[in-house]
């Protein structure tokens, strides 16, 4: 009742709003005003006047000669400061970051008022005056250092404790991209266009990419957020939109790439053709003031800006697979003999030798009776692709990322007087997806759109108060398609004639059950025929109160979450192939025999809503001319999600039964409340002399729980009703009989989603220390320590798992009412310690450069429970607990722009020629990731996947350039004992590091005195540098240890050319 009071009193007063830009809530100017022997000046007025808008603002100094200026738009300001008896302080060049506080001290000289000094002042590119970590990158970064594809976010990996998120796909489900900073879960980062979030609650990716010439500037937070910021506690990335200023300016583009400037994929076939590449991207972006001749003249007050973007790509980079020789697919499995065979037909390798799984009697000579192969396993041979490089059984494919994007963003900014301040912003962006697979039919096909909007009011109230609010909503809709259902062939599964598998025709859900074979290429397509959109309606509001040094604010956020699903994983069921039936997997599936199953589902939609909202109150506290103190409270409040339209049962505490007892029942609610979610937060910044300063502080943060997880409660009976099967001696699973002891239909053993109706937040707690100094003009270095240790982080919890032990699984779980039991959990823990250097430099000399270096340590038990993020074993999650997926101990960044010297001769061709040329470029090194190494079969016969083997020498590997197969030490494994699960420790040894650079040359044409025509050269990993991808990991079989993809593009260049006016 509460939200729609809000909202229904927040819409008066939107309704009276006219259109404005920008101002983030946290850019300000700061500074004390002195006089010549260093007493301060209080009562001197001090007028800021942003250059490009004319956009004016006051403040007056205190007793102690301090003012601050609050809630400005980000830009380059000219600072006026006038007091009787001195003369009057012009300070030029004053750039001001979003959402960073500047500091300008001036020192008046006594004098009339009349008279006027004025001093190039620019500011320091170091932190002086608050405690975050933060990075800001600016106009000219974003629309000139070489980004892949022109994707304005990519920036934020351009600090070096930042790294893209691996769910980042653009072909993924749903497509888009994230970032993990400072060591936290993708999936606790928050992505925001101008102070509105813009990712969906699916995976939180965002799939919007505006135009880089409508981005003003980039801002990275990870570290010691003030009591403002919530919801999220990773990095917060926040792009700030341009706005139009007074006086007209644009560009008119395209972007040009073509396999025929491109080199060879690294794992192309030798003499092959080049895989297709087509990159089109073109457009256009205006601003300026609004002007309607003999009608209206907008200058300082009225300003517009529109852009177009269009993308057409069409991408194939090559990719390995293993797939099935010709000779395996007649059964003649001998090449898995290395070491001979005896008289008797028996390879002299007994680990090497496969035999019958009924009878166990060996095959003589690895060759299985033509008779014994299963037609089901020949039938779907048909997608698995031969091998086409000589003497493997690898296949080298394309995988297609095919992309087209119509994009928009348009936005008025309008300026009541000095005192009010207003803005509106629409984001549209239409994008259609093809997301290709090393499996020629395990391809994903879909449109993603998506809305967003963004409105903005700034009163000044009065010299001292000041009130800001926000309001926006983002609105995704995404499908994902598959092969079959893209070419409308409705019954390939059914015909493949597998009992109870039938999930194409049965639930109108085309395609073939997914077929998992260890260390070969999979069949079908998990995650697809899915249909999902989410929307979040987001605001704030805060009102800030300036008395004395002290700056007060107050104030509230507030979003509404609605999540829409309708997908299941694996809706047509899945087959695991291990090893375990015949002593190999290609065997077993070609014997048709798995080591488990699960049945089909029906999907049916599942919407999901939540409010999260935030109330914080804070004191920016100007102790004295060298201490600033931020000390604040935040209070989340994220209320019980619920179902929407009813489509949702989960178990009840007990695990007894499922809830509700009657469906659909709208507004079911899935936990129960959490009302603890207290957040203090505490920042320092001690200025030690007027180029050092000291930084630092703490706080607590949250992060609600994913609504995503929450529409899973449509996989549940009568919904979805799913059972899984392993083998056992009493009952044999096989393509020919799939579900042994049951009818076409599971009645017992069923598998179900739940959560734990206790589900905490995700909290986090976090620290950080800094030192930053001044090096000379527009430059600055800084040592920053940053450290967090998170708790209650969620994970899937599989409380219904038998203990390891002989005998079929199902009999032996814990709780015979039930199969298999996934369980949301929140009791999993993670640490990160980071120590950075950073080196930045304005634009100065002709060169900017943001350089810097990381070295961190993340340790955590798994990834996030919609990301596969489960213990080996479930009862034992310590056991898990070691390196992250994402820790990266080494990582070094440094970008730069470099306008070269101009040319002084009096020879104007060799003027035209040489003059006007500019070299940018992004250079980034790290060391590799962990990667964890498995075995296939179910040793612990426990029913689930995914377990690891013994240790008995010691782990190596020798991964990267020249070591691409068997890189790793498989001597330094051992299967475990029958019934145990393997010593060996999670994620505990490190894949091939990363080279990349990336570098641009532009050259420029004047063609008056505000045009010009500018051509550009982009090359994206010039130096061609192959960076390698993880090994498999699964032990024991032939891909342990092959590497069989890169992780960044071959050399691409591309090439441009910009109308600049």
């Amino acid at each position: 009742m509460r939200h729609g009071l809000w909202i229904c009193l927040c819409l008066p007063v939107l309704a009276e709003i006219p259109l404005f830009a920008q101002v983030a809530n946290n850019t300000s100017l700061v500074g004390t005003v002195t006089d010549a022997s260093g007493q301060a000046v209080p009562g001197a007025k001090v007028t800021a006047v942003n250059v490009a808008t004319n956009e004016r603002y006051s403040a007056t100094t205190n007793e102690e000669g301090a003012y601050t200026v609050t809630f400005i738009r980000e830009g380059t300001y000219t600072i006026t400061v006038e007091h009787a008896g001195f003369a009057r302080s012009v300070q030029e060049g004053i750039v001001v970051d979003i959402n960073r506080t500047a500091r300008t001290d001036v020192s008046l000289r006594v004098g009339s008022v009349s008279e006027s000094v004025t001093v190039n002042a620019g500011t320091p590119p170091v932190s002086t005056d608050d405690a975050t970590v933060a990075e800001t990158l600016s106009t000219r970064s974003v629309v000139d250092l070489p980004l892949n594809g022109r994707d304005a976010l990519k920036l934020a990996a351009t600090t070096s404790d930042v790294i893209v998120g691996p769910k980042s796909n653009q072909t993924g489900i749903p497509p888009g991209e994230d970032f993990i900073g400072a060591g936290q879960r993708e999936i606790t980062n928050s992505l925001t266009l101008d102070g509105i979030t813009i990712m969906n609650n699916l995976i939180t990716v965002t799939n919007v990419q505006p135009n880089v010439d409508a981005v003003g500037e980039v801002q990275v937070q990870n570290g010691n957020y003030t009591a403002q910021y919530g919801s999220y506690m990773g990095v917060h990335v926040n792009l700030a939109t341009k706005s139009g200023t007074n006086d007209l300016h644009g560009a008119v583009f395209e972007f040009v790439r073509n396999s025929l400037f491109d080199a060879h994929p690294f794992f192309d076939p030798l003499g092959s053709p080049k895989k297709p590449l087509h990159i089109n991207q073109f457009g256009a972006e205006v601003g300026g003031p609004v002007y309607l001749p003999k009608l209206y003249n907008g200058r300082n007050k009225t300003f517009f800006m529109a852009s177009y973007e269009g993308l057409r790509q069409i991408k194939s980079p090559s990719q390995l697979g293993t797939t099935f020789t010709q000779a395996m697919r007649s059964g003649d499995f001998s090449a898995l003999c290395t070491a001979g065979f005896n008289a008797s037909g028996l390879c002299n390798t007994a680990s090497q030798q496969i035999h019958n799984p009924i009878t166990l009697a060996p095959y003589p000579n690895n060759q299985i009776p033509s008779n014994q192969l299963s037609g089901v396993s020949q039938t779907l041979l048909q997608y698995y692709p031969l091998p086409n490089i000589p003497g493997t059984d690898t296949f080298s494919g394309p995988v297609a990322v095919n992309v087209s994007t119509n994009q928009t963003l348009e936005r008025i900014d309008q300026n009541i007087g000095d005192k009010i301040r207003l803005f509106v912003r629409y984001d549209w962006q239409n994008t259609n997806i093809f997301g290709g697979s090393i499996t020629p039919t395990g391809g994903t096909y879909g449109p993603a759109y998506n809305r967003n909007i963004a409105i903005g009011y700034t009163h000044v109230v009065t010299q001292n108060i000041i009130n800001d609010f926000r309001f926006g909503r983002n609105h995704l809709m995404t499908n994902a398609l598959n092969y079959w259902a893209q070419n409308n062939l409705l019954d390939a599964g059914t015909k493949l004639g597998i009992p109870s598998f039938t999930g194409d025709t049965t639930f109108h859900n085309p395609g073939i059950p997914d077929i998992t074979v260890s260390g070969f290429m999979t069949l079908g397509n998990a995650a697809s025929n899915w249909y999902q959109d989410d929307t979040t309606w987001h605001g704030y509001d805060e009102v800030s109160y300036r008395h004395g040094s002290h700056n007060f604010m107050v104030g509230a956020e507030i979003r509404k979450l609605i999540t829409g699903r309708a997908a299941a994983n694996n809706p047509r069921g899945l087959f695991n192939f291990t090893g375990s039936r015949s002593g190999n997997a290609a065997s077993d599936f070609m014997l048709g025999t798995a080591q488990n199953d699960i049945t089909p589902i029906q999907e049916f939609k599942g919407v999901v809503a939540e409010w999260r909202d935030g109330f914080f109150g804070l004191d920016n506290w100007q102790v004295n001319s060298k201490l600033t103190l931020n000390y604040g409270m935040r209070y989340e409040l994220p209320t019980v999600p619920y179902s929407v339209n009813g489509n949702a049962r989960i178990l009840n505490a007990q695990q007894t039964a499922l809830i509700p007892a009657t469906i659909p029942d709208p507004g079911f609610s899935f936990i129960n409340p959490q009302h603890s979610d207290w957040a203090p937060r505490l920042g320092f910044a001690y200025r030690v002399t007027s180029k050092t300063a000291i930084r630092g502080g703490g706080g607590i943060y949250y992060n609600p729980n994913q609504t995503n997880s929450f529409t899973l409660a449509t996989t549940n009976p009568p919904f979805g009703i799913t059972t899984t099967f392993n083998n056992s001696a009493a009952t044999p699973i096989s393509f020919a009989n799939p579900t042994p002891g049951t009818g076409t239909t599971p009645t017992t053993f069923l598998s179900v989603f739940t959560e734990n109706p206790d589900l905490l937040t995700p909290r986090m707690y976090q620290w950080n220390l800094g030192v930053s100094r001044e090096l000379w003009s527009n430059a600055g270095f800084e040592l920053q320590y940053l450290g967090s240790h998170s708790i209650h982080l969620d994970r899937s919890y599989f409380n219904n798992t038998p203990a390891p032990g002989p005998g079929p699984v199902n009999p032996r779980r814990p709780n015979q009412l039930w199969g298999q039991i996934r369980t949301i959990q929140n009791d999993v823990i993670a640490n990160y310690h980071g120590f950075t250097g950073i080196f930045r430099q304005r634009m100065s000399h002709n060169l900017q450069m943001l350089a810097s270096y990381t070295w961190s340590h993340t340790l955590d038990v798994s990834t996030d429970s919609n990301g596969g993020g489960a213990a080996m074993n479930d009862y034992d999650w310590h056991l898990d607990y070691g390196n992250s997926n994402w820790d990266i101990r080494h990582r070094f960044v440094t970008s730069f722009i470099y306008d070269l010297p101009r040319f002084n001769g009096t020879n104007s061709v060799l003027r035209w020629t040489l003059d006007n040329w500019q070299a940018n470029g992004i250079f980034t090194a790290q060391s590799g990731i962990p990667f964890n190494v498995i075995i296939g079969p179910d040793q612990a016969n426990i029913g689930r996947p995914n377990e690891r083997p013994n240790v008995v020498g010691m782990p190596s590997d020798n991964c990267g350039s020249g070591h691409l197969i068997g890189c790793i030490n498989s001597a330094a494994f051992a299967l475990p004992a029958l019934f145990t699960f393997g010593n060996a420790g999670r994620n505990i040894l490190y894949g091939p590091g990363l080279v990349d650079a990336d570098f641009s040359l532009f050259k420029d044409f004047p063609i008056k005195e505000r045009a010009k025509l500018q051509f550009r050269a982009e090359m994206f990993n010039i130096f061609n540098h192959p960076n390698f991808g993880n090994p498999n990991t699964t032990w024991n079989t032939g891909s342990f240890g092959n590497i069989t993809q890169t992780t960044t593009n071959n050399r691409d260049i591309q090439f441009g050319a910009k109308f600049i006016f």
